[in-house]
């Protein structure tokens, strides 16, 4: 598995952000877009989280090797970082054992939260469980996650002070993101037929797909900060690249950043300032952005 992470700026230029040694995937923008977090590591290590200015590849470890951390993404603020890591449980998994799109492979995975510089790590759920994909909804006080506790999404205070709560009970979802109105979550559904992205309310737990999402598999998503988009990646047009969801329902838009136009692009993240940061993927090693979400208990 190779990747890299790239930052692709209002002018056209597109910056390698990651280290370029091993599999480096899923950033997540600062809100100013100065800088954005990642997880990956050369080939053969244990997976960390690193962080980059977006102007260059200047990449800085935020976790040891003893984390084997993942998922990095900021809250609306930019003053916390959520994250799963399998720290509490001793896991030794390398790169080279991952799952598609970074899924871990094994173990007890559980959520956490630190500064943007590294300190300050905070443990949110706890056991044995596979807790992953965290997004810390804008006023920072709850985070959202997927886990094998259960199908649906869960919620979980950022405080760490109480227990995880289901929302969507019985519906297959990965990847939430938090509406910037705190009232629902964007994230996609899994069946037997496609994966379509939607939107699941927080009071009723119905989830609402999209009906622009009309064809293949959609992965993502993640809101615009106009509020007008969402971006996501998705097979509709034969092959994985990134697109734009719009929320008024017109048709989704692809996005070629320059020079990767026929390049495996996705997770997309922007930031206030106009910055895109993606990954992508060899061919060779990744034909499938597919994401397994953990097999319920």
């Amino acid at each position: 598995m190779r990747s890299d992470v790239w930052a692709w700026w209002p002018d056209g230029r597109v910056v390698r952000i990651s280290p370029g040694d091993g599999a480096y995937l899923q950033a997540n923008v600062h809100p100013d877009g100065d800088g954005a977090v990642f997880w990956g590591g050369p080939d053969g290590s244990r997976p960390r989280l690193w962080r980059s200015p977006t102007d260059r590849a200047d990449a800085i470890p935020l976790t040891g090797d003893d984390h084997g951390a993942r998922h990095p993404t900021f809250g609306a603020g930019g003053t916390r970082i959520v994250f799963s890591a399998d720290r509490a449980h001793g896991g030794t998994g390398t790169m080279a054992d991952e799952g598609p799109a970074g899924t871990p492979p094994s173990g007890s995975w559980n959520i956490f939260s630190m500064a943007p510089d590294g300190s300050d790590v905070r443990q949110l759920t706890h056991g044995e469980h596979v807790d992953q994909r965290p997004a810390l909804c804008a006023d920072g006080t709850r985070v959202a996650f997927v886990s094998d506790r259960g199908r649906g999404l869960w919620l979980v205070d950022a405080d760490g002070t109480s227990e995880p709560r289901q929302i969507g009970a019985g519906l297959l979802l990965y990847r939430p993101a938090w509406a910037p109105d705190g009232t629902a979550l964007f994230t996609f559904r899994i069946t037997a037929e496609r994966r379509q992205a939607g939107r699941l309310d927080l009071a009723t737990g119905e989830f609402v797909p999209f009906a622009n999402d009309d064809r293949g598999n959609t992965h993502g998503p993640w809101p615009d900060p106009s509020g007008e988009v969402l971006l996501v990646h998705s097979d509709r047009d034969g092959r994985w690249g990134l697109h734009e969801l719009p929320l008024d329902g017109g048709p989704m838009r692809p996005l070629r950043p320059p020079g990767h136009e026929d390049a495996i692009c996705a997770h997309a993240t922007r930031a206030t300032n106009g910055v895109v940061t993606f990954d992508e993927a060899a061919m060779t090693d990744l034909t499938d952005r597919g994401a397994t979400p953990p097999r319920a208990r």
